[in-house]
């Protein structure tokens, strides 16, 4: 009996994470790039984030947030926490 619950509990955790990670959010199709200044980059996990300040054509300010791969995945992909500063000018495409 301790088995099926364990299974059923692994079970509704993978779908959770599933449903969470999924790629049904983001439109593959489209990309926008985002050419501003970093307001902040939080290292972290389950998720790293970078905020940034962006003007539209207009001149109005938005300040985005994109969330990024974990911070362990992020080291390996060679980015450190000291990687982007408050104030780096940076240039984002996202989905």
């Amino acid at each position: 009996m301790r088995t099926a619950y364990a299974v059923v509990a692994a079970l509704l955790v993978a779908t959770t994470a599933f449903a969470h990670h999924s790629p049904i959010v983001f439109d593959r199709t489209k990309q926008v790039t985002l050419t501003g200044t970093v307001t902040e980059f939080r290292w972290g996990n389950p998720h790293s984030w970078i905020h940034v300040d962006v003007a539209d054509a207009d001149g109005k300010v938005a300040n985005w947030g994109i969330e990024m791969n974990p911070a362990s995945q992020l080291a390996r992909d060679g980015w450190r926490s000291t990687t982007l500063k408050r104030g780096d000018q940076v240039s984002i495409v996202v989905f």
